[in-house]
């Protein structure tokens, strides 16, 4: 019985590249305009654990905005991703 499952495992770890798949992320990240309003800008990002999201996802609001982004907090959301990405 642990045979099979270990094979089952094996096999599964094998469909995915040797990696588990990785967690989406909804990450909000305070922003900040030039004439000093606050805001917030949402993005998803596709990590491995949440403190990697932490830090993919200000690069990531900031390649979609003008604003400075400054902190932000994310939370897992959805189906696993199937690549290291942001949206």
């Amino acid at each position: 019985m642990l045979r099979h499952l270990a094979l089952a495992i094996a096999v599964m770890a094998c469909d995915q590249g040797g990696r588990a798949p990785l967690g989406n992320f909804e990450c909000r990240c305070d922003t900040l305009t030039d004439t000093d309003q606050p805001g917030t800008k949402t993005v998803n990002v596709c990590s491995e654990t949440v403190e990697r999201a932490l830090q993919k996802a200000p690069s990531c609001a900031q390649g979609r905005t003008q604003l400075s982004v400054s902190r932000c907090k994310c939370k897992v959301v959805g189906e696993p991703c199937p690549k290291d990405a942001c949206d």
